[in-house]
């Protein structure tokens, strides 16, 4: 079961145990409330701006080989209130290295650090944590066969996931992500909301 909340539905997993959806105001990001986009590395933006359904969309190519390091961070505009961010991340290419909406190979992410236990939730996935032999983390730099985008251990050409995150604080913060040791690739965010 889902809830469509501005053309994006979302998973059941957002109701808690006595079903209750989280109770805040749902809004869809569009391009007006990205305050900058900020890269690292060898990288570029391809193309940013709003989807066909109002969503603020990014496609991002990493163009390194080897074990340097690319990546970008959206910020979202500081005077918007927000306290989590939902987004789908969709992945071409191999990294034994790499983080999402968490600090590590892309510029500071103003998120708080991935926990299960803080309700940080990965949902929809394929070819990535959905499969039992792949942890559900926001980062990893390691050659382990649980490392779902290490080159050696991939499924499928693509992969990908909706991720549940914590804003830290009040600062400039939103999507992230960041890749070392890898060969080129994709990542498309997509379908941004904050509550």
């Amino acid at each position: 079961m889902g809830f469509d909340i501005g053309g994006k539905v979302l998973s059941s997993e957002l109701v808690t145990p006595d079903g209750t959806l989280f109770g805040y105001r749902f809004r869809k990001v569009t391009a007006n409330m990205v305050d900058s986009i900020q890269t690292s590395g060898i990288g570029t933006v391809t193309s940013s701006g709003n989807d066909s359904n109002g969503f603020y969309r990014m496609q991002y190519n990493h163009q390194n080989s080897g074990c340097d390091s690319s990546g970008f961070a959206i910020k979202i505009k500081r005077d918007i209130e927000w306290s989590y961010l939902i987004c789908d991340f969709y992945l071409e290419g191999a990294a034994s290295c790499w983080n999402f909406n968490a600090d590590g190979y892309s510029p500071s992410s103003g998120m708080l650090t991935w926990s299960s236990g803080s309700g940080d939730l990965f949902m929809d996935s394929f070819n990535s944590f959905e499969l039992p032999q792949f942890t559900p983390k926001s980062n990893a730099c390691d050659n382990d066969s649980n490392n779902f985008l290490h080159g050696g251990y991939i499924v499928g050409s693509n992969r990908g996931f909706t991720m549940l995150s914590r804003r830290n604080g009040t600062s400039y913060a939103g999507p992230t992500h960041g890749r070392a040791c890898n060969g080129s690739g994709i990542t498309i965010v997509s379908n941004i909301i904050i509550f």
